[in-house]
């Protein structure tokens, strides 16, 4: 329990907007809130370097990051977006992208012991998380497929 109480405040909009959180209920999102760590990072600060271990799931609250794959920009991560769910399921297999701050940024990080003390108290609404991660991700999985067909 490491965020100030006033961050939930603060940021209410983006994590309510956020696909994350679709279905969440109000306590349980100011729960999460409570559980994460709050981290900001100056603009070009590398968040994520590829192949190193992720702390957790990182969700932006403030600013954009960049994902970098070697020199080739895939795509920018604003608001609500996330990068490092990977991490979440004690896969040590490292980052598949750099994430590089595009300018200062604010992120909340949930590491996986804190969606675990979360998800037990909240269990259907970590069921509720866990759901829109895996349809976002597809989501991604999908676009990503459609590009490569393209090319």
């Amino acid at each position: 329990m490491s965020t100030q109480p006033a961050l939930f405040d603060h940021h209410e909009k983006t994590i309510k907007n956020s696909i994350l959180f679709s279905g969440i209920s109000l306590p349980a999102l100011q729960a999460l809130v409570r559980e994460a760590d709050l981290k900001t990072f100056s603009a070009h600060q590398q968040i994520v370097q590829e192949l190193t271990r992720v702390e957790g799931l990182h969700v932006i609250l403030e600013g954009t990051a960049t994902v970098k794959k070697g020199p080739a920009t895939l795509t920018t991560l604003g608001k609500g977006s996330f990068f490092g769910e990977i991490s979440l399921f004690g896969a040590s297999f490292g980052a598949t992208a750099t994430i590089v701050a595009h300018e200062n940024i604010s992120v909340l990080l949930i590491t996986p012991k804190c969606l675990k003390e979360w998800g037990k108290k909240f269990l259907a609404e970590e069921n509720a998380f866990l759901r829109n991660m895996c349809i976002e991700l597809a989501r991604r999985l999908y676009a990503t497929s459609q590009r490569a067909v393209s090319k």
